[in-house]
């Protein structure tokens, strides 16, 4: 699909108006990619709603998008966060398929009557899982973030969206955040490696809790195999422990052998994957920074803050398991004006969770 876009319109140039990173799953392309596969379904819509837009018009009725969500489709204008209509046209996709934009906080309407739920009020909240996450980070001052799972979202909070070249090289994409900020991050794979490996082991019956697998990995004191996460090898299910050890032989590296050594293997490799992306983000917005917020589940894996805290030189603080559904919570108070805004709100998440912190160990 990419080498077909390419074709029609200059990728620098989409990633220039939209801020995007290129990847094939991004809406943009999953719709041209219908169109040519099945004409007929995709001239039969009316409206394109992404998922949290779906639900909330099965709830109210009411249809509308969300702009962080949005921002995510390659098929808005960074600056202006609008649909942008010069790559809507290029593409032939109708005006009229798209909902009007509007941002987070936004008072959509009630549950309609024939679900029997009552007149509950429904608010657009920052409906990128993301966003949300990083409307709970507690910081008063410039930070990275790390929202944390099965994928790795490295980035920080802008007031701005950088569209240079090196940005673009980088692979690094602009989405917008609440109140008119941009989230400056990458897309990395995450504890995904950790998850297949343990579903490796438990095929093989021997199962480790992920606090096992933690302590296992910490007993290694010396890994001398380092992978990269983002090798397409990595992505499918299937049998991690192989594909590590042809990847080892591919790069003359040692081989792991024991469950400890491929799972201390997994984790050293995302904090190096970290570190790599840190520096590009730093290089790109020419600042340095001195905290992580590592939020999301990964959060919960104190050897992995400590160990990121050490590959990458900087202070790591684990924030929330759950910092999606706090954003989210947010988002509705301050939509309901029981918090001003969310630098309030991060004062009182602050003072809310108990934050543990990880100083760099260099040794």
């Amino acid at each position: 699909i990419l080498e077909r876009v390419s074709k029609l319109f200059s990728l620098k140039d989409l990633y220039m108006i939209t801020g995007n990173q290129i990847m094939e799953i991004n809406t943009l392309f999953q719709l041209l990619a219908l169109r040519k596969k099945n004409p007929e379904l995709f001239y039969q819509v009316k409206t394109i709603l992404l998922i949290p837009d779906l639900f909330n018009y099965l709830l109210t009725g009411k249809i509308a998008a969300e702009c962080s969500i949005a921002s995510t489709t390659q098929l808005t204008n960074s600056y202006t966060k609008e649909w942008s209509e010069k790559v809507l046209d290029n593409f032939e996709l109708s005006r009229h398929m798209f909902p009007q934009i509007v941002k987070e906080g936004n008072f959509l309407g009630t549950t309609k009557p024939e679900l029997g739920l009552g007149d509950i009020k429904v608010i657009n909240v920052c409906e990128h899982d993301t966003a949300s996450a990083v409307v709970s980070v507690p910081s008063e001052k410039d930070f990275l973030f790390i929202s944390c799972g099965t994928w790795s979202l490295i980035g920080t909070e802008l007031k701005e969206p950088i569209l240079s070249e090196n940005a673009m090289k980088f692979n690094l994409t602009n989405e917008s955040g609440h109140s008119g900020t941009t989230r400056l991050l990458k897309n990395c794979t995450g504890l995904w490696l950790i998850q297949e490996l343990k579903r490796n082991y438990e095929e093989d019956g021997l199962n480790y809790s992920y606090e096992e697998i933690a302590n296992i990995a910490s007993l290694v004191s010396n890994n001398k195999c380092l992978i990269d996460t983002d090798d397409e090898i990595f992505l499918e299910p299937g049998d991690m422990r192989e594909r590590i050890v042809s990847y080892a032989k591919r790069t003359n590296q040692s081989i792991p052998n024991e469950p400890k050594e491929f799972f201390r293997c997994a984790y050293e490799s995302l904090a190096y994957k970290y570190k790599e992306t840190i520096e590009e983000i730093e290089s790109v917005t020419n600042k340095k920074f001195e905290e992580i917020y590592i939020v999301g589940g990964g959060s919960n894996a104190t050897f992995f803050c400590q160990l990121v805290a050490n590959i990458t030189g900087k202070k790591v603080i684990a924030g929330h398991g759950e910092a999606t559904a706090i954003g989210n919570i947010v988002i509705q108070l301050i939509a309901l004006k029981k918090i001003k805004d969310v630098a309030e709100a991060r004062k009182i998440i602050s003072n809310s969770f108990n934050l543990i912190t990880f100083m760099p160990n260099m040794k």
